[in-house]
């Protein structure tokens, strides 16, 4: 038992013997253990055959088991040496520097002892298996050919093959001895770059891995072989990846060359910086495999070392560095400059034009044409020589410095030049023989054979619409390169010629776009007639040429009159707009649209005379005249647009033709269509828009220091152009505009309650302030004009409430303005003189002795339409003696009493109760009981006043709508509103008017959430895993491509009250303005209050729980339904509030006998019945006020007494201000804005016709809310891996009651990152919180949407995920995603349908997680500069009108701010945490056990 022996156990046919071996393995371990004191050792010799099939045969490979390979027996003859390896890495075995041969350290002598010992302690493997050579560099001779087959689109294979074997010797003499040959540099890199992958991979169990591979060792026949494949497999795609990357334009052909061609290249290749580690990083992966092309094209051979490298390294620096006159500087003691300088001076001459050679090859890669390339860099070796005449004393880093250069100051032509050649390479051929190589000419030389071309020039030749529609495209295509072009080299009197000519050819490009393709059954006719014009190119003069566009037109037009074209009505008049479009756009763009160049003189005297005629004058431009007389209810439009045209340039240009507008209109009043304080304020207006463009265009950090400028300026200007003999002149009408245009910022500062806080803080506002105090306050027109645009626009509460403030008290100078400032004015005086008659009734009844004698005498002659002036002349008396502080208008019991008897017994209230019960509540001042909002009371302190001041203005609404209501009960119209105010339970079933519809969103329906069976959704990172929810498996969701709802849905209405999320307009879209609809709600919103008050079911019309307090809820949407009013209209709730009682005066004073419809609207049961409601109502009682609000309320002030209004009021109209002089230059006009906009175009016809803008304008908020995206998901992001790595399930409710602040005091290195991702995500929620009431692609419930995301939120609610309270934000981010891409898709359809351009925009995708600011649409600070751009006003007797070109603008916002941009994939790949879970082994087995069924084992399987 002792001694020590073997047991030898050999099995033959192993591989037909697995189970068998595997068995006896088995057995003898049994065994070996239980005899635990054996000294036996065992040895299983098992036989493999080279190659077999098929093999059951698995190698032993843990303890107590060696598993040895023996392979050869006898020695092999491969080159290789047997030499140990050692186990070493693959980086040591392929060279080593020291030695060339390793020895072996140690040789078993063969004796029992020495076996016996080794086997009980084992060696390293590396003793007992094949050996194989220490050096295996030389095997990169066998692997060249391997390595080029890897390379993709390699020209001249065997060429290439050829060169490297040169390069890489078959039997190299090692140790290396130059280390400076190609040889040897590539040695030493591929040794570096093995390093590298043995980093990242365990490279030195290589020997093992081959030793198990069964597969291997049979192909290979024996383990050494195996072996040295698998060093090739790995040493060959390095090699591949080194070739890829040395070779690109043929660069090994330079190698080949002698002289300091090759002495640079090897330099170059040697760099560490420029090469060596650039190759590292490219080929270091674990499996370098090369990807790429190689560009070996023989037109784009390299002649210069490595061009493409330096290329970019100089770039590099060269950007980085910015704008300076050295750039030599830069690269002293760099790489670059310790190759280059090698180079002897006299070689630079020669080295220097081949960088030039390739340098235009890299910069103009997308054109690959020879004779483009030698143009080019002709023009730029000229450019050196202009600069560096003498070469000889140039050093070759100077030489190259200097081609980026000249090349950097000239890119743009460069780069314009080749776009050109791209999409016209035919105009080469006029272009070689250009005699000056310099880059301007040879740009101006393509520009002018492109325009010349034949298919650029002649768009008619087939006549059909397909060459119609190839030849738009194409003019697209090299639009914008030419004009940039031009637009940069308009200074060159050779280049007008040009531009003459390519304005011809936009011109014809504008009218087969607007004319001939949009009437393309009329197509070949018009065809013809341009076709016609086209052919007569004498004269190109801009005049000449837009006359030729008149007389275009005029036949046009006159074809269409006579009937010589045969087209449906319907079409004539689309024929006759789309004419009218064109020729506005030629204007534009072609006449006045040069910036850089002003308008042909002489063609702006022409469209004068035609424009503004005079009737006394023959018009030297009949053809123009001709055609406007075609539209002449187009007047005053084009004679605005000619104003706006003229004030896009300086005032010193322009100012004679304005003069001579001006005085035009004063010559011939009759016949003009406007008045020349029409024109003077059109003028002003057009100013100010100017100046709006020009500032808000600027930073916002320096638009008070640019107000400040413009006040400054302004009132110098003012001053000297009052001393000026002309009353009315340009540069007065300027200064105004100035003046007026700087108290408009200042008033929006006042209305942006900045002035409340400390001015002192903010020095550029402070100094506004102090010098518009100092300016303005000199003189009364100034300060008249800011009081009544704040009044205007603002309200007079802000007026008052400002002019208490220190800063501002000189506002108001006058104190007596201040005084009885609680009555600006009573609204019930619209009713005059039957009011003014019944309140001085009422007056003397309660003066001294009550006697209501005369009040008496006064109602008899009243009809039933004087009811309404009757009561609010009791509302207004009663409202007056609780307000008041002056004993005698203080109504004592006595009175009230008389005024109640009075009521009971009068006819015209007790034809019905409900009337007298209404009057008696407003006499005894408790209407609405229990609300004390709808009582008058006494305010106690100024800042009260304000506040009650506001009360008032509401609660006279409510008053006046519900007497306005009852007193017309029996009218069709009104019978809706008198439901809703004594019986709305009966309306529950039916349709109320005004109610927010139901319109669907367009937003994408993209790929779905992962869900499991029961429905609930997950992250896509979820899939595969077990629902938290119910267990249940969690599927992939099926993937699709974002789609836009097609056919758009219908809105649908639904019948009762549908209240609105605060800020949404919902409600204000449907069939007619969103200003009709606020006066309709505010009506309806006063009886739903006054319903309330008065114990009616009004909850009935509701399945939603408005608020607490009812009354209260109704109170508030009156307010904001004046504020939609207010921004709809462009003015102050006092006026608004007048406009709601102009409205009311007109329910009240109709002659409701009249009915347009016979059908019975009590009970709106359909939506075709609200509709015709909604239409109905709008026409009888609100177009009539709306239509000329000036109009309208320039009427109400002539009716006014001095009673109804106190002089602050009068003041601000100018009731008592004579209308001669300039005062009429200082009114108020609606502004541009963007609620003007919104408000004065939403409606669902804009849905249809323009869609696009349909959809900025609704989701508004929410588009400037997807600029957030990228901030919120890295947010999410640093969130998930945070929590992951550092907290598990188990400290889950830690880190969940956690605060944002407490997280991020935790994480000190993201503070600051973390801040400024969480704000972004609380701009992001401000703007889009309410959408998520209605978002159902997750689960959202309605108590998790926060009012606000405050720095101290709990993590529970930022935690990414798709359930429970952190579900806000993967909501959130999901919302906006689908709103971008439905916004995309909306606008793409725009250009594919409405613009039939489809080419113009290619489908793109971008994951979301890749999501950048430039992939989202940003045009928030664009659009309103876009509304200025497309909107026209016009004046007619001081009334002013704001018309925007919505067509236009659609346009231009999709082409210039929004085409290009991608959709947003992979939307269910948001970041969601997955809480870390210990698991324990027995859990798992029981829950396998619980889920497989389960079966003993027979006993053949144990």
């Amino acid at each position: 038992r002792n001694e020590k022996y073997f047991l030898i156990l050999e099995c033959d046919s192993g591989h037909l013997n697995g189970n068998l071996i595997s068995c006896c393995r088995y057995r003898i371990v049994d065994k070996y253990y239980k005899a635990r004191d054996s000294s036996t050792r065992i040895i299983l010799l098992i036989h493999l055959p080279r190659k077999y099939p098929t093999s059951n045969f698995v190698s032993f490979q843990s303890q107590p088991w060696q598993c040895c390979h023996i392979d050869d027996i006898t020695e092999s003859s491969i080159s290789v040496a047997n030499l140990v390896i050692n186990n070493k890495p693959l980086s040591e075995v392929f060279y080593n520097e020291d030695q060339e041969y390793e020895e072996v350290s140690h040789v078993s002598s063969g004796s029992l002892e020495e076996l016996y010992s080794e086997i009980s302690s084992p060696p390293s493997i590396g003793t007992l298996v094949p050996q194989i050579g220490s050096n295996m560099c030389r095997r990169l001779h066998y692997c060249i050919h391997d390595a080029l087959s890897k390379i993709k689109a390699v020209q001249s294979t065997t060429q290439r093959l050829e060169i490297l074997k040169r390069l890489i010797t078959e039997k190299p003499i090692l140790p290396l001895q130059d280390q400076n040959s190609f040889y040897a540099v590539i040695v030493k890199l591929i040794k570096k770059i093995l390093q590298e992958q043995e980093k990242s991979t365990v490279r030195s169990a290589w020997i093992i891995d081959e030793a198990r591979n069964i597969k291997n060792l049979q192909d290979a026949g024996t383990l050494r072989n195996a072996l040295i494949r698998r060093f090739d497999n790995i040493l060959a795609p390095v090699l591949s990846e080194i070739i890829a990357f040395v070779d690109q334009y043929c660069n090994l052909d330079l190698l080949e060359s002698t002289g300091p061609m090759s002495d640079l290249w090897l330099h170059i290749f040697r760099s560490d910086e420029l090469c060596q580690t650039k190759l590292c990083q490219i080929a270091s992966t674990s499996k370098a495999k090369h990807q790429g092309d190689v560009v070996n094209k023989e037109s784009q051979k390299s002649q210069f070392p490595f061009s493409w490298i330096i290329y970019s390294y100089v770039k590099e620096i060269m950007d980085a560095t910015g704008a300076t006159k050295n750039y030599v500087d830069m690269f002293h003691d760099g790489a670059l400059e310790q190759i280059l300088k090698e180079t002897p001076l006299d070689c630079v001459k020669d080295l220097l034009p081949k960088y030039i050679h390739d340098f235009i090859q890299l910069t103009q890669a997308s054109i690959q044409i020879t004779q483009h390339y030698e143009l080019l860099q002709t023009s730029i070796c000229l450019m050196i020589q202009e600069t560096m005449p003498n070469l000889d004393e140039v050093t070759l880093l100077e030489g190259i410095i200097t081609v980026h250069q000249q090349y950097k100051e000239k890119q743009k032509l460069f780069e314009w030049f080749s776009k050109l050649i791209s999409q016209m390479p035919r105009i080469l051929d006029g272009i070689k023989n250009n005699q000056s190589p310099h880059i301007e000419d040879l740009v101006e030389t393509a520009v002018n054979e492109a325009v010349h071309n034949t298919s650029l020039s002649e768009p008619l030749s087939q006549g059909t619409t397909a060459a119609l529609r190839t030849w738009i495209h194409k003019q697209y295509e090299i639009h914008q390169i030419i004009n940039s072009i031009l637009d940069h080299m308009h200074h060159r009197e050779s280049v007008g010629r040009i531009i003459q000519k390519w304005q011809w050819i936009c011109t014809t490009r504008m009218f087969v776009e607007n004319v001939v393709l949009k009437n393309e059954k009329a197509m070949v006719f018009f065809a013809k007639n341009l076709q016609m014009y086209s052919e007569k190119e004498d004269e190109l003069q801009t005049g000449l040429a837009f006359k030729k566009v008149a007389i275009l037109l005029n036949n046009v037009e006159s074809c269409l009159e006579s009937g010589k074209v045969q087209v449906l009505p319907e079409q004539k008049y689309a024929i006759h707009n789309s004419c009218w479009t064109f020729f506005i756009e030629v204007l534009s763009e072609h006449c006045f649209g040069l910036e850089y160049n002003f308008p042909d003189r002489d063609l702006v005297s022409r469209l004068l005379d035609s424009v503004f005629p005079l009737s006394s004058i023959k018009r030297s431009e009949p053809v123009i005249h001709k055609f406007l007389q075609y539209h002449k209810e187009k007047s005053p439009q084009i004679q605005s647009i000619m104003v706006k045209m003229l004030l896009r340039y300086e005032l010193t240009d322009v100012e004679d033709f304005l003069s001579n507008i001006i005085t035009r209109i004063d010559e011939d009043k009759l016949s003009a269509c406007m008045q020349q304080k029409d024109v003077a304020s059109l003028m002003i207006e057009y100013f100010k828009d100017q100046l709006a463009i020009k500032s808000f265009g600027e930073d916002e950090s320096g638009n008070w220091n640019r107000f400040t400028e413009i006040l400054v300026q302004g009132h110098r200007n003012f001053m000297i152009s009052k001393t000026k003999p002309i009353a009315i002149s340009p540069d007065y009408l300027n200064a105004v505009a100035q003046m007026s245009f700087s108290i408009h910022q200042l008033a929006l500062l006042i209305n942006s309650h900045y002035i409340y806080t400390d001015l002192e803080d903010d020095a550029d506002i402070k100094y506004f302030v102090d010098t518009a105090e100092q300016l303005l306050s000199e003189h009364s027109t100034f300060t008249g004009f800011l009081t009544r645009f704040v009044v205007r626009h603002f309200g007079v509460s802000l007026l008052l409430e400002t002019s208490e403030l220190n800063n501002f008290k000189w506002i108001l100078p006058l104190h007596e303005l201040k005084q009885e400032s609680y009555h600006f004015i009573d609204p019930a005086a619209i009713y005059n003189p039957v009011y003014e008659g019944l309140r001085a009734a009422l007056s003397s009844a309660s003066t001294g002795d009550i006697d209501i004698s005369e009040l008496q005498q006064e109602s008899v002659n009243l009809k039933q339409i004087d009811i309404v002036p009757l009561a609010l002349a009791f509302y207004e008396r009663v409202r007056l003696s609780h307000v008041s502080g002056l004993p005698s208008k203080v109504l004592n019991q006595e009175a009230i009493m008389e005024f109640v008897n009075f009521v009971e017994h009068c006819k015209l209230f007790t034809d019905y109760d409900e009337i007298v019960k209404t009057v008696r509540a407003l006499i005894y001042n408790n209407q609405c009981t229990g609300f004390d909002l709808m009582q008058a009371r006494k305010p106690e302190t100024p800042k009260e006043r304000l506040v009650i001041n506001e009360q008032d203005l509401i609660r006279t609404i409510i008053v006046h709508s519900v007497l306005a209501v009852l007193t017309n009960r029996r009218d069709k119209l009104i019978k809706v509103l008198f439901a809703l105010l004594t019986a709305p339970e009966t309306l529950k079933d039916t349709l109320i008017p005004a109610m927010a519809l139901n319109i669907p969103r367009r937003v994408s329906d993209g790929e779905e959430f992962p869900k499991c069976s029961s429905g609930h959704r997950h992250s896509s990172i979820m899939v595969g895993q077990l629902c938290p929810h119910c267990g249940n498996m969690i599927h992939e969701s099926i993937k699709k491509m974002p789609a836009v709802q097609k056919p758009v849905p219908k809105p649908i209405a639904s019948s009762g009250y549908i209240p609105v999320q605060k800020g949404d307009i919902s409600s204000l879209i449907g069939h007619l303005s969103s200003a009709s609809y606020s006066i309709i709600r505010i009506i309806i919103h006063s009886c739903l209050l006054w319903g309330e008050c008065n114990e009616k079911d009004v909850m009935t019309l509701t399945n939603e729980e408005l608020a607490d307090d009812i009354p209260s809820y109704f109170w508030e949407q009156v307010k904001c339904d004046l504020d939609s009013l207010c921004r709809a209209t462009g003015r102050s709730i006092d006026e608004v509030a007048l406009i709601t009682h102009l409205v009311l005066r007109e329910i009240t004073q109709k002659d409701h006998g009249i009915q347009k419809s016979l059908k019975n609207l009590d009970k709106l049961t359909s939506q075709e019945d609200r509709v015709l409601w909604e239409r109905e109502f709008d026409d009888d009682y609100i177009k009539p006020v709306l239509e000329d609000v000036d109009s309208s309320l320039q009427h109400m002030l002539q009716i006014l007494t001095v009673r109804d209004h106190n002089k602050l009021f009068a003041a601000v109209y100018e009731t008592n201000t004579p209308s001669n002089g300039t005062n009429f230059l200082w009114r108020f006009y609606p502004q541009v804005s963007l609620d003007h906009f919104l408000f004065n175009t939403i409606n669902l016809q804009l849905r249809i016709e323009h869609p696009v803008i349909y959809m900025y304008l609704t989701e508004l908020q929410s588009l400037k809310a997807t600029q957030f995206i990228p901030d919120i998901v890295q947010l999410q992001k640093l969130i998930q891996e945070i929590i992951s790595q550092e907290y598990d399930e188990s400290t889950k409710d830690v880190i969940e009651n956690m605060t944002f602040t407490q997280f991020t005091e935790k994480n000190p290195n993201d503070t600051e990152k973390f801040n400024e991702l969480l704000s972004s995500l609380q701009q992001a929620w401000t703007l889009s919180r309410h959408n998520l009431f209605t978002y159902d692609r997750l689960d959202v419930p309605e108590e998790y949407i926060l009012d606000e995301i405050r720095d101290d939120i709990q993590m529970i609610y930022l935690i990414p995920t798709t359930y429970g309270k952190g579900v806000i934000t993967t909501a959130l981010v999901d919302f906006l995603v689908n709103i971008h891409n439905g916004f995309i898709i909306q606008s793409r359809e725009f250009v594919e349908e409405s613009l039939n351009r489809k080419w113009l925009w290619p489908v793109r995708k971008v994951q979301m997680m890749n999501v950048e600011p430039l992939h989202l649409v940003d045009c928030d600070k664009k659009f309103l500069t876009l509304l200025y751009s497309h909107c026209t006003r016009t004046f007619r007797s001081g009334s002013c009108q704001i018309e925007y070109d919505v067509a236009g603008l659609e346009k231009e916002l999709v082409l210039n701010y929004v085409m290009g941009k991608p959709t947003i994939t992979s939307v269910s790949g948001i970041p969601k945490l997955v809480w870390q879970k210990t698991v324990q082994k027995a859990l798992t087995i029981r829950g396998v056990q619980k889920n497989v069924p389960q079966k003993p084992l027979t006993q053949q399987a144990k």
